[in-house]
């Protein structure tokens, strides 16, 4: 008999395994997202579970690229894994829509297979439920998508969420000019918070003190939209005309979505730019209780659809999945049915009969 390493009877990093009542409640939570997918006019896509690399290396940056299997398929070409779901729906999307067909309306739920830390299990994704609406531009597409977010999560029992909306346009705005390592540096330096890395990158590239000192100001903003309607009043004479535009853009937004569902539910923060390069308007994280990492993210891409030969814009999200359900565990909603049992007294015939007459009343049964 073959000996196994102990190692093989381990699942790969970046996979994982559910089991009896864990696997009923995923179920019971996916179809759920479903049917609130369904009721707000989305239908569901299937996308594959590989693809050509190449198709989508530019698109990926190198971090991502190294979380991504690959393999080499029969004829010698390689294939990478499903390790971003919006990447492959985008493609196949646009092979398979017309211009006709627009807006668009699409959920999924599947899983993602990508190399994840050992060390840094909370970075780990394994399964991701969205929606995506193509060619719908502007404010309204942007709105429909943030709603449809908050009311997900209250419908699933995780009231206590806090939507926090960003602009990668804006970011744009500031950073016109900008090499892609000085991009980066940005980047780096709002993930972390250092205002004083931040403010020196500014100034290396020729701002004042001053306008460094508010750059740095308005990307480490988190608040109200009547919080930051005060803090650009105190400092608009500094903005130019395309960044004052992006900043009205996001307190419209914020408005009218705390006007439909409540501002509490709502933070502007500009440090929220996306983690995917391929945003190019507003972006969105959800944050809730017990979770040191976002929930769910989101936004607007523009110009994706645009690599794959098909022009039509998008906005969308993805909710890690696996992430929120141990958060809505004891929710009878998702327990497994208590099912009637055998009578000891009982012979199988009989136990069957009853059995059939209870499952028609949809109840579960043991024989």
């Amino acid at each position: 008999m073959t000996e196994i390493k102990n190692g093989h009877l381990q699942i790969p990093q970046g996979t994982e395994g559910m089991y009896l009542e864990e696997a009923f409640r995923h179920r019971k939570i996916t179809k759920h997202i479903e049917n609130i997918f369904t009721a707000w006019g989305y239908l569901p896509v299937e996308t594959p579970v590989f693809d050509f690399f190449d198709t989508y290396s530019h698109l990926i940056d190198k971090n991502r690229a190294e979380q991504t299997y690959r393999l080499i398929d029969r004829e010698g070409e390689l294939l990478m894994l499903r390790s971003d779901v919006t990447l492959f729906l985008a493609k196949q999307m646009s092979l398979a829509l017309d211009e006709q067909d627009l807006p668009v309306r699409v959920f999924y739920a599947d899983t993602i297979l990508r190399y994840e830390s050992h060390e840094d299990i909370s970075s780990n994704e394994f399964f991701q439920s969205g929606c995506e609406l193509i060619g719908k531009p502007g404010r309204e597409g942007d709105l429909e998508i943030i709603l449809l977010l908050l009311s997900l999560f209250r419908e699933i029992g995780l009231r206590e969420v806090k939507i926090h909306i960003g602009s990668r346009s804006l970011l744009n705005s500031l950073c016109s000019g900008f090499s892609k390592k000085q991009l980066k540096r940005l980047k780096s330096g709002i993930d972390t918070r250092s205002r004083d890395k931040i403010r020196q990158l500014f100034i290396e590239t020729g701002r004042t003190p001053e306008d460094s000192d508010f750059i740095v100001k308005l990307l480490m903003f988190i608040g109200t939209a009547l919080q930051f309607k005060a803090f650009i009043y105190e400092n608009k004479s500094g903005i130019s005309s395309e960044t004052l535009r992006e900043i009205n853009y996001l307190i419209e937004i914020a408005d009218q979505a705390g006007e439909l569902e409540g501002t509490d539910s709502f933070r502007i923060d500009i440090s929220e730019i996306g983690g995917q390069d391929y945003y190019t308007g507003i972006v969105f994280s959800a944050y809730v209780e017990n979770l040191s990492k976002a929930a769910a993210s989101g936004g607007r891409y523009d110009s994706l659809f645009d690599q794959f030969g098909y022009n039509a814009s998008s906005v969308g999200f993805s909710i890690m999945q696996r992430k929120v359900e141990p958060l809505i565990r004891e929710s009878s909603l998702y327990a497994p049915p208590e099912a009637s049992q055998r009578e000891k007294s009982e012979d199988f015939s009989t136990a069957y009969k009853r059995g059939r007459t209870l499952r028609k009343d949809g109840r579960s049964f043991v024989l």
